[in-house]
């Protein structure tokens, strides 16, 4: 097959079986398949979407599980990884996809933390810079520990994740530790 059809996965079961899917089910549009199972980063897949060569052209179908990015990236319209080839199929036939510029825009409005306002950015950033230690943010913000909870319960929430610890896996996955300090000094500024 050519670049009308690109498939982004680590699973090499998962690739055969999309391919043969393909074959037997072949559209006239251009479809990039991301398996977001095998997201380590939004980085890394932002880069891996161009490194693939998915064009603007490039409907994306996100296929996805219990992990963290397929929580974040939910809103899209991500496929439970156990879907059948009939859903997967029918999702390429009534045009369910996303587009390549969409999905990119939103990778990249994730990273900067545009959904958070300062004070949620700011929780964040302590919480990384604290071991995730709520007690410390507290004294840091000078707010009670109960209140850093609610500002980092909010922050979750805002960034379609489902746990605290998902935050955690967020924060160290995506921001070194000088990203996270110019994150926390640019807000604290405002």
């Amino acid at each position: 097959m050519d670049d009308a059809f690109i498939i982004i996965t680590k699973d090499r079961y998962l690739r055969i079986a999309l391919i043969e899917m393909m074959k037997s089910y072949w559209g006239s549009r251009k479809i990039c398949i991301i398996d977001l199972c095998s997201c380590n980063s939004l980085k890394k897949l932002h880069g891996d979407i161009e490194g693939a060569g998915a064009t603007d052209e490039h409907r994306i179908i996100l296929l996805g599980g219990q992990n963290v990015y397929s929580g974040m990236l939910g809103t899209l319209g991500v496929l439970d990884l156990k879907s059948s080839v009939g859903v997967i199929k029918n999702h390429i036939r009534y045009s369910r996809c996303i587009s390549t510029k969409k999905l990119k825009k939103f990778i990249v409005s994730q990273l900067q933390l545009t959904h958070l306002n300062s004070r949620q950015i700011i929780v964040c950033t302590l919480y990384s810079r604290y071991n995730f230690d709520m007690k410390m943010i507290g004294k840091v913000m000078r707010v009670t520990e109960k209140t850093a909870y609610g500002i980092a319960a909010c922050s979750v929430k805002l960034l379609n994740l489902k746990s605290l610890l998902h935050l955690a896996f967020f924060l160290t996955n995506e921001f070194n530790y000088e990203e996270i300090n110019d994150l926390f000094f640019s807000n604290v500024m405002e």
